[in-house]
C-alpha cells in the first residue's frame, strides 16, 4: 500500500480543475463567436430580405435577392423572389390594364367632345367663318349671300354690308354665270375655276370649294374662294420654260448634229477636186450624224433624255461622242476618268452631258484643235466635267461670245442642277469649259 501525501493529492486536483476551468472558457469562446458568427449570418439575410421588400414595395420590380443558401434562409429568398416575380407580372398586367382604359377614357372624352360640338354647331361654324381670313367665305340660299366673311367684301371690293343680300351672279363673269348656275342648282360639292366680277368691273381667276349644309334650320351652301392669279401666273411661266427647255433640247440635238453635218459638208466640197478619199469620209461622216442627230431629236422628244445615257453612263457617252464627232479628222481625243466611276442623278446626269456635247461641238466648229481632253473627276461628294482644247481660243469680253445661244444654254443647265460653271479661253491659248456640281 502506497501512501500518497496529501498536498500531492491535492495540487493534482487543483492542477486538473485549473485544466477544466480553462477548457470551459475556451469552449465558452468558441460557442459565443460561433453563435455571433451565426447571428451575423442570419442578421445580413433579414437585412437583404429586409432592403429587396422595401425596394419592392417602392416599385422596383427587378430587385431580387441573391442568397445561395440550402437552409431555411435560402428557402425564404426563393419564396420572395418567387413572389417578385408574380408581383412583377401582376404590375405588367395592371399597366397594360391601365392603359388600356385609359385609352378608352380619351376615346370617350373625345366622343363627348364631338357630342358637345354637334350641339353648338352654329356657334362653331360662324367662329370658322370668321377665322377663315385667308379666302373669301360665303353662305348662300337659293343664290341670295345671308352671310360672308370681312376678306370676301375685300376680294371683291364692296363694304361687308353690301355684299349681304346680293346675288352669287353679281359676284360671277357673265361668261361664267351659266356654269356657275348649274353648279349651284345640281349641289355640286366639287372644286372648281371659274371668273369672279369686282365692283370696279374687273376680274380674276378663282377657284370655289362648295358644300351643302344644314345651317339654323334651313339648308344652305357655303362656299369658300380663293384668288388663283398668282397660281394661273406660275402655269403660265412654267408652260414658257417648259418652251425654253424644249429649245435647248432641240438645240442640243437637231443644231448640234447638223451645224457638225454643215462642217463637214463644206470640208468635203473643199476636198471633192484634192481628195476624193477624204471627202468621201467626209460625207460619210456627215450622214452617219445627220441620222444619230435625227434619232437623238426624236428619241429626246418622245424621252427628254439623251440616248448616249440610255445604256451607259456619262463618261462613255461623251468619250462615244467625241470619237463620233472628230473621226474624220486629225484631232486628238483623250478621255479620262479620275476615282471610280459611280451613277450620278438623271437629271444631273443629262444636263452634265448636254453641257459637254455643247462644249465639244464648239470645239469642232472654232477651235480647230490638235488635242481635246476630257476629265471626269469622281470624287467622294463632287463631280467634275473639264473639257479642254489647245485651238485658237476666243476673246472672253467679245459680245457675240457673251449673246451665244449655246454658252446661255450651258449656264442655264448649269443652273438648273445647282453646278458652277467656268469658262476660260483667250486667242490662240485654248479653251478650258469646267462643271462642278455636289453630289
Amino acid at each position: 500500500m502506497v501512501v500518497v501525501p496529501e498536498e500531492d493529492f491535492m495540487s493534482e486536483i487543483n492542477a486538473n480543475t485549473r485544466t477544466t476551468i480553462i477548457l470551459c472558457i475556451v469552449a465558452l469562446i468558441i460557442a459565443i463567436t460561433v453563435g455571433l458568427l451565426i447571428v451575423n449570418s442570419i442578421n445580413k439575410a433579414v437585412i437583404i430580405l429586409k432592403e429587396s421588400a422595401l425596394a419592392l414595395a417602392q416599385g422596383e420590380w427587378e430587385k431580387r435577392i441573391e442568397i445561395k443558401r440550402t437552409d431555411e434562409l435560402g428557402e425564404l429568398a426563393r419564396a420572395f423572389n418567387s413572389m417578385a416575380d408574380q408581383l412583377a407580372d401582376y404590375n405588367s398586367i395592371l399597366e397594360q390594364q391601365v392603359a388600356k382604359r385609359t385609352l378608352e377614357l380619351q376615346q370617350e372624352i373625345a366622343e363627348r367632345k364631338q357630342a358637345e360640338q354637334a350641339l353648338v354647331e352654329s356657334e362653331t361654324r360662324f367662329r370658322l367663318l370668321a377665322e377663315a381670313t385667308f379666302e373669301a367665305i360665303v353662305i348662300t340660299q337659293k343664290g341670295v349671300i345671308l352671310d360672308a366673311n370681312q376678306t370676301c367684301a375685300e376680294m371683291f371690293g364692296y363694304e361687308l354690308s353690301e355684299v349681304i343680300g346680293m346675288q352669287v351672279m353679281d359676284f360671277t363673269a357673265p361668261e361664267c354665270r351659266e356654269q356657275v348656275m348649274q353648279k349651284i342648282l345640281s349641289g355640286d360639292e366639287g372644286i372648281y375655276e371659274t371668273i369672279c366680277l369686282c365692283k370696279d368691273g374687273t376680274t380674276f381667276p378663282a377657284e370655289i370649294r362648295a358644300r351643302v349644309m344644314s345651317y339654323r334650320g334651313r339648308t344652305i351652301r357655303m362656299a369658300a374662294i380663293q384668288d388663283i392669279t398668282s397660281r394661273k401666273r406660275g402655269e403660265e411661266a412654267t408652260v414658257l420654260a417648259e418652251r425654253n427647255r424644249l429649245a435647248q433640247e432641240i438645240h442640243d440635238t437637231l443644231a448640234q448634229a447638223f451645224a457638225v453635218v454643215i462642217v463637214h459638208l463644206d470640208t468635203a466640197s473643199r476636198k471633192l477636186t484634192t481628195n476624193i478619199e477624204t471627202a468621201q469620209a467626209l460625207i460619210k461622216a456627215g450622214r452617219d450624224l445627220a441620222h444619230s442627230g435625227l434619232t437623238e431629236a426624236r428619241r429626246s422628244i418622245k424621252a427628254m433624255r439623251s440616248q448616249l445615257l440610255e445604256d451607259e453612263n456619262i463618261f462613255n457617252g461623251l468619250n462615244r461622242f467625241a470619237t463620233q464627232m472628230f473621226s474624220p479628222t486629225n484631232t486628238r481625243i483623250v478621255c479620262q476618268a479620275v476615282g471610280k466611276i459611280y451613277s450620278l442623278p438623271p437629271d444631273v446626269e443629262n444636263n452634265l452631258l448636254r453641257i459637254g456635247q455643247e462644249a465639244l461641238t464648239n470645239a469642232f466648229k472654232y477651235a480647230k484643235a490638235q488635242e481635246i481632253r476630257i476629265e471626269l473627276a469622281y470624287w467622294e461628294k463632287q463631280f467634275s466635267l473639264r473639257i479642254q482644247d489647245d485651238g485658237q481660243g476666243f476673246d472672253m469680253g467679245s459680245v457675240s461670245i457673251v449673246n451665244s445661244f449655246g454658252l446661255l444654254i450651258m449656264s442655264e443647265r448649269a443652273e438648273r442642277i445647282g453646278a458652277k460653271l467656268t469658262i476660260q479661253s483667250s486667242p490662240r491659248q485654248g479653251t478650258e469649259v469646267i462643271v462642278t456640281v455636289n453630289i
